[in-house]
């Protein structure tokens, strides 16, 4: 190589051949230092020599487009994938199948990675289209998705290599270059299924809206009325769902589990009023409600959404604390409305509507009644209903933003109702045939009613 170039001439004026003989070596020497300084370019021999990078990664189009493109280049690199930097195609244009495969050819580029991002209300996307150096053609295509742009970095970090590697096993080596035989293409690999979630843990506050209402309840002299009650009131709630066999399989056994809720009243209050009639409650009384249940839901994943299945055992309980327990104030401190202790058994179902970073879920659930409570100031006492049959339903909605893969936030409400056949009889009116006074309220039936709305925060292991 050349590494330096002393030429010295002084010619006569009136030398004309020696001065154009001069001339002429002064060229050559030009010429052979500038064939020496391209022999000795190390970016113009790494596109023709043995080893040469066989993949150019375009800058890509839409938001945030040199941040992805930097991330995929990266990731590329620490597989330690050959790459062509972009621009070294020159001026150039880059829009034909043609345009790309003149560029491969002279650059020795097996395929372009090309890629568009987009950014709008489901979050984050980011398109990748791989071209085939050999004649431009598309070859293969890759997506991906995230509710917010880390989790789209996160994505490429997880999933390009293989991607890629799908989308390249049909790309071909431009013509005129050397390379091993070509083995025949493997069938294409099924669809990874998503991991199913082990676990997910919920946690709110909202409020709830109990109404308490008597049907056909009797009203005449002797016979003591069945009263209302409504009112609401601040809850918490929190709720997990774990499903073990997701911890090590994506198979059936993954999508079984175990759900639990628990729910707890803040600061309810009840308005008794003022009143003469002794034995009868009087002010604002403190006034809870606490809800649980705990049982076993089967999922059933469909696409992008779920269909649930469940059955569990539950407990649900109404009190207001006004120290009675009597339905009748001449027998001693009476109750405004009896208390209730639910105990029943849930079979429910479900279904969840996902539209990328949304959902929506609806259930409805039946509840058999094992008993409504039965202590003294509770319905189904003596003093009060206790020939009454009840039943219970419950339905509702939520809707979901996945902030991330993990974090959720929820909108929701819902509607329970535990409705009753109070089969009162003759002897509740006051005087049975032994002529014993027994007198209690005497309704044909009630609804025990519950509207609740809860915003809620959900996390989701993966």
């Amino acid at each position: 190589m050349i590494t330096n170039v002393t030429f010295v001439h002084q010619p006569k004026a009136s030398d004309g051949v020696t001065g154009a003989r001069a001339w002429l070596r002064l060229a050559l020497v030009f010429a052979v230092t500038a064939v020496c300084w391209l022999a000795a370019s190390p970016a113009r021999a790494a596109v023709t020599e043995e080893g040469a990078p066989n993949m150019m990664v375009r800058p890509f189009d839409g938001p945030k487009g040199k941040a992805l493109n930097e991330r995929v280049v990266k990731v590329l690199e620490e597989q330690g994938a050959d790459l062509v930097p972009a621009g070294f195609e020159g001026p150039t244009a880059m829009e034909t199948e043609a345009d790309y495969a003149g560029v491969a050819a002279r650059l020795n580029i097996q395929a372009f990675i090309l890629g568009t991002a987009t950014n709008d209300n489901t979050g984050w996307t980011l398109k990748l289209t791989v071209r085939q150096g050999s004649d431009g053609t598309v070859v293969g295509e890759g997506e991906f998705k995230a509710s917010w742009f880390p989790g789209l970095l996160t994505k490429i970090d997880e999933e390009l290599i293989p991607t890629l590697e799908k989308a390249l096993s049909g790309a071909k080596v431009p013509a005129g270059v050397t390379d091993e035989p070509e083995e025949a293409p493997e069938a294409a690999p099924e669809e990874e299924k998503p991991a199913p979630k082990p676990l997910e843990l919920d946690a709110g506050a909202g409020f709830v809206f109990r109404n308490y209402v008597a049907n056909n309840a009797v009203n005449i002299p002797g016979v003591l009325q069945t009263r209302d009650q409504s009112g609401g009131m601040a809850t918490l709630r929190v709720g997990a769902a774990f499903y073990p066999a997701a911890l090590f399989t994506k198979e059936f056994l993954a999508n079984i589990g175990v759900v639990g809720n628990f729910e707890r009243s803040l600061g309810g209050k009840t308005a008794a009023g003022d009143t003469n009639v002794a034995n009868l409650p009087q002010g604002d009384l403190d006034t809870t409600l606490t809800s649980y249940d705990i049982g076993l839901r089967v999922r059933l994943p469909i696409s992008d959404h779920e269909l649930g299945f469940s059955a569990a055992y539950g407990g649900h309980q109404f009190e207001i604390d006004d120290n009675g327990t009597e339905s009748n104030p001449e027998a001693g401190p009476a109750k405004l409305v009896p208390d209730v202790n639910y105990s029943y058994i849930r079979v429910g179902a479900d279904f969840t509507y996902g539209m990328s970073a949304y959902f929506l879920t609806g259930d409805v659930g039946l509840r058999v009644i094992n008993s409504a409570g039965e202590d003294p100031g509770q319905i189904q006492n003596d003093r009060w209903f206790p020939r009454s049959d009840v039943g219970g339903l419950d339905v509702g909605l939520t809707g979901g933003y996945n902030v991330s893969e993990r974090l959720t936030i929820t909108v929701g409400m819902d509607f329970r109702n535990f409705f009753y056949t109070m089969n009162s009889r003759l002897e509740d009116f006051g005087v049975d045939p032994g002529g014993e006074t027994t007198r209690r309220p005497v309704a044909g039936g009630a609804n025990d009613m519950y509207f609740a709305g809860l915003v809620a925060a959900r996390y989701s292991l993966r």
